[in-house]
Formats: C-alpha cells, structure tokens, sequence
C-alpha cells in the first residue's frame, strides 16, 4: 500500500473513532435530558400533591376544632385534640420539607408566606382551644370561623400563586428540554450519517487494499501480541514474588512449585487417565499461573502470616480466607486480559490448593475428582516445597522425609494419580534440587 493512501486511511479511521464518540456523547446527552425532565416533573408532581395534602388537612384541622369546641364529651374532645396534633405534625413537617429547599426567588418567598400564615394559623387554633377551656365557647367559634378562616384565605391565595408558579416553570421547562432534545436528535443523526458515510468509505478501502493491509500489520500485531503477553506473565511473577517476600520468602517457593507443577503435568501426559487433558497449552498454563496459588495472603495480617508458633484455630480460620481471597484476586487482575478458560485454571488453583482428597480440606470442603485438577496437581506441589523448606514457624525436613509424608497422603489428602506420578520422578526432582537438597537434608 501506498505511503499516502496509509495516511489517508489512518485519518478516516481516526475520524470515524471521532464521529463515533460524539455519536455517543448525543445520544447520552438526548436520554440525559430526557431523563432530568422526567425527574423535575415527578418532583413538581409530587410538590403539588404534597400542596393539595396541606389544604386538605387544613380545612380538616379548622372542622376538627371546631368539632371540639362543640362538643360536651370529655372523651371524645381528647380524641379530637389527638387527631389535631397529628394533623399539624403532618403539616409542619411537609411544609418545613419545601421550605428548607433551593428554589428561586419568587418561588421561595411564596414559601414564607405559606409558613408564615400556617405558623399564624396554628396560633388562631391555639387561642381557639384555649377560650374553649376557659368556657368561652362562643369566642372560640367566632376564632375558628371568623380569625382561622381569613389566615386560612391567605394561605390558599399563597397555593393559588405556588400553582400558577409551578405550572409556568414546567412549561418553560418543557419548552427548553424540547429544544435541547430537538437539537441533540438533529446532531444525532447529522453524526451517525456522517460515521456511516465514513464506514463505506472505510470498507471499500478495506476491501481494495485488503490484502497489503494484512500483511503490512500482521508482523507488528504478532510482536504487540507476544510483548502483551511478556508483560502479563512478568506482572504475575512480579505479584507472585510481592506475596512470597512477603512472609519471609525469597521467591525459590514459586520457581520451585512451577517446576514441579510442569514435571507432574508432563508425567501425566506420557501416561495416565488424565493424559488427555494435558496438552502443551494446558501444561503451559499449568506453570505459568503456578506462582499466583497463594496471592491471596495479600490479606492475611502480619501477626498471623509471620508467627512463628502453632496458629489458634481462630488464627488458622483467617489463613484459611488466602484461598477465596486469592480466587477474588485472580478474577480482578486477569478477568481483562485472559479468556475465561485461562482465568478458570488460575483461579483453580488459587482457590482450591487446599481441598483434599478425601474432603476435608478448605474452604469448600471438596472431595475426589470435584477438586479441579490443576488444584490437584498444585497441592502436591506446594506441600512437597513446604516440607523441604525452612519457614518462620518449622525448620526444613528432609527430601525423603517429604517423600514420605506425601507418600503416607496418598488417597486422603492427595489424588493417588497425582502423588504417584510425583514420586515416581524423584530423579529429577533430586537432579531439580542438587545443593539445595543437601542442604535440606
């Protein structure tokens, strides 16, 4: 391909990108406004609801009173002056909602005055009451009908303008979202015409310089590929490493398990009822995600990862949390850069490095061929270099030592398969080990 039809097709290709996004960004912008209308006109809705409310009960707090004042009945005058102190609880309480609000100017005076003659109100029904216990009852009508009835005018005068406010702000409102929405829909669609025009374009570029175009970007997406991967694999030995020194460990732990995790694997692969499944990748993927089987004692404290005694059960049950954490770990770091199949296994072993054979191990507490076999595989691993090595709370034992004790494991901790074809390539281990078993020993 030529130089400047490259150049060409990159700064389409740029542009569609561009036209893409603003696609995007209009189509946000129309639903954004859409849905802002929605919520304001639900809220005024609400609002005046709440306003019809405060008149209803008002009109039933001045028949309430009066109600009382007529009546003889020392009972039922107690029933009447609860159902007045509910009801004004009621009201208070909407109209204090609204007043503590940031409305405008206009809006935010009317809400004063509401205040202001409901507070004036409730005077009026105060007196009223009052002049009903001292016996004058027919003052205390004249309050109810005359006084509370003139505030009572005022304040359905101050409703009448909050409506009318109210009813003009949502027009204005929906005037202006309409025009918004209007001229979102009209960039909308200008720009995803524009980005099909664009994709034909792109397309038949494509389809004319298909052919160079391969082979001009294979090679450097063969090399970004396998940089990727360099990467990812440094990242999670790095990790690996991070945990390991973490709790006293040098790093021998992963490089050691890995090695021991592929000799198993490959084993198995010459022959065994699980030679199937161990092909190269399946191996590869074996040792590769072999370090980050304990990543999850990022979570573990200190007191606990570095102590050098016996842990209390209490103690042992937080260690026990390394294993679901180090699966929610796996999924966190890998869910974005590996297939679901490869982030399976690693979050296999992770998780289930410490289930047993018979059952008994955590923290699902699964059994026989229910224990993924990568977990498998690495628990024989990780038990054999945990035997051999020095840690903060045992010295190391002897090589043939481990090779009992796993050996003694077969069929209740370990998968029989499993540990056999460990202890059957002891000369390799041995040759793996050289000084190092010496010094085990």
């Amino acid at each position: 391909m030529k130089k400047h039809i490259r150049k060409l097709l990159f700064v389409m290709l740029i542009f569609l990108c561009v036209n893409i996004v603003f696609d995007a960004f209009f189509f946000y912008q129309s639903n954004r406004t859409q849905k802002q209308y929605d919520a304001i006109l639900n809220e005024y809705i609400s609002q005046e609801e709440d306003m019809f409310r405060v008149n209803q009960l008002m009109y039933k707090l001045q028949s309430l009173t009066l109600s009382e004042i007529l009546s003889t009945d020392e009972v039922t005058k107690k029933s009447y002056i609860t159902q007045i102190e509910e009801i004004t609880t009621e009201i208070t309480e909407l109209l204090n909602h609204y007043q503590q609000k940031q409305y405008t100017t206009e809006k935010t005076n009317i809400y004063g005055n509401l205040y202001s003659s409901y507070t004036a109100y409730l005077s009026d029904l105060s007196i009223a009451l009052t002049m009903d216990k001292e016996g004058s009852i027919e003052t205390a009508k004249y309050y109810v009908s005359n006084v509370m009835e003139l505030t009572l005018t005022d304040i359905n005068k101050s409703l009448d303008e909050l409506y009318t406010l109210t009813e003009q702000e949502i027009t204005d409102l929906k005037n202006t979202l309409a025009l918004n929405i209007s001229v979102t829909n009209t960039l909308l669609v200008f720009f995803v015409i524009l980005s099909v025009i664009l994709v034909i374009i792109i397309f038949w570029f494509f389809s004319k310089f298909s052919g160079e175009i391969i082979s001009s970007y294979a090679k450097e997406q063969q090399e970004h590929r396998e940089h990727v991967m360099k990467m990812q694999r440094k990242t999670i030995e790095n990790m690996a490493e991070l945990v390991e020194n973490r709790d006293g460990n040098t790093g021998e732990h992963i490089k050691n398990t890995a090695f021991y995790v592929k000799l198993i694997a490959t084993q198995l692969a010459k022959d065994s009822e699980y030679k199937d499944v161990m092909t190269d990748e399946y191996i590869e993927l074996l040792k590769r995600y072999a370090p980050l089987h304990d990543v999850g004692k990022i979570v573990v404290p200190d007191a606990i990862l570095l102590k050098p005694g016996r842990l209390t059960p209490q103690e042992f049950n937080e260690m026990k949390k390394h294993t679901s954490e180090g699966g929610r770990i796996i999924d966190s770091i890998l869910a974005d850069i590996e297939s679901d199949e490869h982030v399976q296994i690693a979050r296999n072993i992770a998780a289930c490095h410490h289930e047993k054979w018979d059952g008994t191990g955590y923290p699902a507490g699964l059994s026989g061929s229910d224990i993924p076999l990568e977990a498998r595989i690495m628990a024989v691993a990780d038990v054999f270099d945990a035997l051999i090595s020095k840690r903060c709370y045992k010295e190391a034992f002897t090589v043939q030592t481990a090779y009992d004790i796993i050996e003694e494991a077969i069929g209740t901790q370990f998968d029989p398969v499993v540990a056999n074809a460990f202890l059957s390539l002891k000369p390799e281990i041995e040759e793996y080990l050289g000084p190092k078993k010496e010094a085990a020993c």
